[in-house]
Parts: C-alpha cells; structure tokens; sequence
C-alpha cells in the first residue's frame, strides 16, 4: 500500500528590493531628517524672536509704540501790572522781548522813536575867569595911561591891523599915549569862548577923549604863555 506524499509547508522567503525602491525609502528618510532639524530650528528662533514674520509684527507695531501721548498745553497767562506801566496793552510789546524782560518792564521794550525829541546840544565848556579879569584889566591900563603895563599884555609876536610892524605899533603907541588928556575906555557885553590855550572875547568898546567918542564892536584872540593870557590879534568887526 502506497502511502500520500506528506505536504510540509516550505519557510517564506523574502523578496529583495529593487534600486528603484531602495532610492526611494532613503530619499523619504533624508527628507523627514530634514523636516525634523528644520522644526527644531524654527522653535529655537521663534523662542528668540529672530524669525522673519515675527520681526516684521514687531517693526509694525514699533510706530504705535514709540508714538509720544499728546501732552496737555497750558495758555499763556496774561500778568497783571500795576503802577505806571498798568495801561500797556499787547500791542505795546516788541516781538520776542516778552521772553527776556521781566512782565513789569516788558511794556518799555518797544519804544517810539519817531517821538523822541531832538538830542540836546552840548553845552560849551566855561571860559577861565583869568580871560575876562584879563581883558578888563588891559581896558584899565589903558585908560590909566600906563604904558607899560598896557603892552605888557600883548605877546611878543602880536600882528597889528593893517600894515604897521610890530615895531611901529609899539612906536605909535607909545606916542599916543603920551598925548596930555583923559580919556575913557569902557568895555560892554563881554563873551568870551575858550578852547584849550587859545581864546576870543568879544565885546563893544566905547571909547572917550575930550570931545570925542567912539564906539565900536571888538574882538581879541588870547593865547596863554607861561600861564598868563596875552593878546595875539585886535580888531574891530565893522
């Protein structure tokens, strides 16, 4: 008797991958390598705040945060003054004084030029009153009769009217003076202007003699010599 050929079952055997399948499954490993390394970059940047989109939100609300509040204005007071100046009004203040004088002074910054009333001349200094005792004393001598007292106040360089020299003037002095007779001098309205070491008196001489009177306007220059004021010029103005 034949006996059934048993059936025994044969162990599976595992079927190779092709390249193209091998390519394949090493392509998607690398990919999920990469996908988790970059996941990971992304968290750590997005924990410091570095990446694009979050930069961008951040420069975009940098204006709102940055944006000052407005800040309430106070109005300016108007001072109260008091005194000589209480009548100012703001059409008395010059622009940009308001800032600099003090509020009791701010109403003098603008002046008025256009009335202010002409500078006052400047008034002639005073002559010496060695110049007029001077004059008068001349005037004296010479109505004394004394010679020489009476040219002693004239200097030595002093240029008679016309054309006499010096040394004829002396001459016709001196004779004329010898002449017998009274006579009179008598000086009016003196004025004297000095300027340093020269000076001008002015005045009207009436002169006397006898019979005869004769009255005219004079001038004499001064000049002071060793502190004494002698006669440099004479004449009559007419």
């Amino acid at each position: 008797m034949n006996s059934a050929p048993s059936k025994t079952p044969r162990p599976a055997t595992t079927k190779a991958l092709s390249a193209s399948q091998t390519l394949l499954w090493f392509s998607a490993g690398v990919a999920g390598m990469f996908l988790i390394v970059s996941a990971l970059f992304a968290i750590k940047l997005g924990l410091q705040g570095s990446l694009p989109f979050t930069t961008a939100s951040q420069a975009a609300s940098a204006p709102e945060q940055a944006a000052p509040r407005p800040t309430a204005v106070t109005p300016p007071v108007q001072a109260t003054v008091s005194g000589p100046g209480a009548g100012a009004t703001s059409s008395d203040f010059e622009s940009g004084s308001e800032g600099i004088l003090p509020p009791e002074a701010a109403h003098l910054a603008k002046v008025n030029i256009a009335t202010a009333g002409p500078a006052p001349a400047p008034t002639a200094p005073e002559a010496e009153p060695a110049i007029g005792k001077r004059v008068n004393d001349w005037a004296a001598a010479w109505q004394n009769k004394a010679i020489d007292d009476y040219l002693g106040h004239y200097a030595p360089d002093f240029k008679p009217a016309g054309k006499l020299t010096h040394g004829d003037w002396l001459a016709q002095r001196r004779q004329r003076l010898s002449r017998p007779g009274a006579i009179s001098v008598e000086i009016i309205d003196l004025q004297i202007e000095q300027s340093g070491d020269t000076a001008s008196a002015r005045f009207q001489q009436i002169y006397r003699a006898e019979a005869q009177t004769l009255t005219d306007k004079k001038t004499l220059e001064l000049v002071r010599r060793d502190g004494q004021w002698l006669i440099l010029r004479e004449y009559t103005n007419g």
